[in-house]
């Protein structure tokens, strides 16, 4: 199966009860959720392989 990464932007939309449930949808389905140092340092290491 893919991996799939969600990153929602609160810059780019403010918060909503559609976007809230869509994150909670995503979170139901696939059961991880990181912080933020952890999604930086994923990208991170994409970049420099």
């Amino acid at each position: 199966m893919a991996r799939v990464d969600a990153l929602p932007c609160p810059a780019l939309t403010p918060p909503s009860r559609g976007t809230n449930a869509t994150l909670h949808t995503i979170y139901r389905s696939v059961g991880d959720v990181r912080p933020t140092t952890d999604v930086l340092a994923l990208i991170e290491d994409r970049v420099t392989d």
